[in-house]
């Protein structure tokens, strides 16, 4: 270590085991860490540096990509940072939700329509999404899985949800020049609100956004992306039906994505996490974060 407390390159790679050019390629083509230049030039690194970059490559060594790895200790680093941005009310978050729940019970779409609109004026839309549209879905989700409510009481307060969180992205005027980001589910898969939601957020950061639809048929999401040429397609897989019904269905969908380098792939849902845990995927960026898929958009 030098006199200032940090470390060169070649004290890096010994400490790491990696020869000073990979550091340099994840330094610099993937902006993993960001070293200090001294006035000679010579770059110096900290120690949280030096266990980032250890953090990686455990990853790989566990065969996650590179792209994969990076972005998974890029997500846990952010979420440890990140300060709390607001302070909500909670108990009338509570409160809400206690409403919806009654609400669903009673099939009442109205109702919860209208709930879910005054929600979304006392909270921000983080908040709003955060701390009722996502305690409630996995209360209701719970509820039928324990056969507290039937199927048909699920469905339609879900249903409801899904309505309210595709009309507020269609309200929200963007310009017609900026990227698209297409959002699907994968074919077999019926869960599209977590897609909703995510292309809701892009759109409130300006993008143009657009989604294809649940149980897409094959070879529909490819198509999309030729046709549309977005900027990033989110994919998700809530269940692990859609590879229950296509076992070569990631393989297809990595390979098509390794042939469009200038499009960005995101792939979410328990059911892909399940699904890619162990693969190598060499172009799909597999995460269940949903802040660090809007970073990279």
């Amino acid at each position: 270590m030098n006199p200032i407390g940090k470390f060169t390159i070649r004290q890096v790679a010994e400490m790491t085991k990696l020869t000073t050019q990979v550091i340099r390629k994840w330094e610099e083509r993937y902006d993993l860490v960001k070293p200090e230049r001294l006035e000679n030039g010579y770059r110096v690194y900290t120690q949280q540096d030096i266990d980032t970059i250890l953090k990686v490559k455990s990853m790989v060594e566990q065969n996650f990509s590179l792209q994969t790895a990076i972005l998974t200790v890029r997500e846990t680093e952010a979420i440890q940072q990140k300060p709390r941005a607001f302070i909500a009310n909670e108990e009338l978050a509570e409160e809400y939700v206690v409403k919806m729940l009654e609400s669903g019970a009673h099939c009442d779409e109205g109702e919860l329509m209208r709930l879910l609109q005054r929600a979304n004026l006392d909270f921000p839309l983080p908040a709003f999404l955060q701390m009722i549209v996502r305690p409630f879905l996995r209360r209701i989700g719970s509820f039928w899985e324990s056969g507290v409510w039937p199927e048909y009481q699920e469905h339609i307060a879900s249903q409801v949800v899904r309505d309210y969180i595709a009309q507020l992205r269609r309200s929200i005027l963007t310009d017609s020049k900026m990227p698209l980001i297409l959002g699907s589910c994968l074919p077999f898969e019926q869960h599209e609100i977590p897609t909703q939601i995510i292309l809701l957020q892009a759109a409130q950061k300006g993008w143009r956004t657009m989604f294809l639809c649940p149980t897409p048929a094959s070879g529909a999401i490819e198509q999309a992306t030729l046709r549309l040429q977005p900027h990033t397609v989110i994919l998700s897989a809530m269940t692990s039906h859609p590879f229950q019904q296509d076992d070569q269905l990631l393989v297809r969908l990595d390979r098509f994505a390794a042939e469009h380098p200038h499009i960005r792939f995101f792939l979410g849902g328990a059911g892909a996490l399940g699904t890619a845990t162990g693969k190598k995927l060499n172009a799909i960026i597999v995460t269940e974060d949903i802040d660090m898929v809007l970073a990279f958009t």
